[in-house]
C-alpha cells in the first residue's frame, strides 16, 4: 500500500528478540504472523 504509507514495512512470521524496539526506533513498520507489532497512525 505505497498510497497510504509511503515508509518501510517488514512482514515476517516470526520476530526475534529486539527487532520490535529497533523497528521501531527505525520507523518501520512491522508486522508479524498478520498482527501489527508497530502501529502506524495513517
Amino acid at each position: 500500500m505505497p498510497d497510504k504509507f509511503p515508509g518501510k514495512v517488514i512482514y515476517c512470521l516470526r520476530a526475534m528478540p529486539g527487532v520490535i524496539e529497533e523497528a521501531n526506533r527505525l520507523g518501520i513498520w512491522l508486522l508479524e504472523s498478520g498482527k501489527e507489532r508497530i502501529q502506524i497512525n495513517l
